[in-house]
């Protein structure tokens, strides 16, 4: 585990320091539409193969927690999900709502899975968006492994490509039109939402990891980005690739030139139910055979 990083104490230069210092509190300023997505994907991906009863669960990149809530409700009481984050203040609230959720076969451990050592307890590992910002996947995925008992399960939600993701993709290009592109070598919260997009590539990654049996099946539904063209636009300059453009070419004076941009666009894709826009994501499955 690394130590906690407090905000505003100095720059970031780790991807654990940027999500606790620079992501963190923008991702919990959008927490319910950011949610509002990723989880429906999580829900998807859990519907269609569900973690059996009284199984043990480990939830990589657990973030605020609704993942391994939803993980909770299906093992089980005789289940057991232990759900893992490197950034604290997405713990912290993680447990506030565990605590008033009242689930008892749930809980929180801040883990960088850089140094997970884990002993082969678990029937399940189950990740939500959170193994695209692996810094070393190879690394990582292997030791994801040998968390899972021998003919247990790995199942991912990730991206596919941008091309499949307008919610992300629409106000990069905008943004990118704006301000050009992003300095290549500053700080970063991981390699990035796109990193496990191709199937043939995590197939070679999760084969060389040793898993076994891999699959992947596609997912494909409109999400929101906000609920209204206001509040979409602020999402998208505080997190996501455009987002990321913004704060590394530190262009301010820019800012309100893309945030007009976006609430123009974002006007086409009002619905009822707010700004809605497509997206997709594998769900990779795979076994841990050794």
């Amino acid at each position: 585990m690394n130590p906690q990083v407090p905000a505003g104490t100095h720059t970031a230069t780790t991807a654990v320091e940027v999500w606790e210092d620079v992501v963190g509190p923008k991702y919990l300023r959008h927490r319910q539409t950011i949610v509002g997505g990723t989880l429906a994907h999580g829900r998807e991906a859990l519907r269609r193969f569900p973690a059996p009863i009284g199984a043990r669960v480990l939830d990589v990149g657990t973030g605020t927690g609704e993942s391994a809530l939803l993980l909770g409700t299906q093992v089980g009481p005789t289940g057991r999900v232990l759900g893992i984050d490197s950034t604290e203040r997405f713990l912290a609230v993680a447990r506030d709502d565990l605590a008033r959720d009242g689930a008892t076969n749930v809980e929180y451990e801040r883990v960088d899975v850089s140094t997970l050592s884990i002993e082969p307890e678990f029937d399940l590992c189950f990740s939500q968006f959170g193994t695209m910002f692996f810094e070393l996947p190879g690394a990582a995925f292997r030791d994801l492994r040998r968390a899972i008992v021998p003919g247990g399960d790995l199942m991912l939600c990730v991206w596919r490509s941008p091309q499949d993701n307008d919610w992300l993709e629409v106000a990069k290009r905008i943004a990118q039109e704006t301000l050009g592109e992003a300095p290549s070598d500053a700080p970063s919260c991981g390699p990035g939402p796109w990193s496990m997009a191709d199937p043939e590539m995590v197939r070679a990654l999760l084969t060389a990891a040793g898993f076994t049996d891999i699959r992947h099946d596609p997912v494909t539904m409109d999400i929101p980005v906000g609920p209204t063209v206001e509040e979409a636009a602020e999402f998208a300059l505080d997190l996501g690739p455009a987002g990321e453009i913004v704060r590394l070419c530190g262009a301010d004076s820019g800012r309100e030139r893309v945030r007009a941009r976006l609430v123009e666009r974002f006007a086409r894709d009002m619905s009822p139910e707010g700004v809605q826009l497509s997206s997709g994501s594998w769900i990779v499955r795979a076994k841990n055979a050794v």
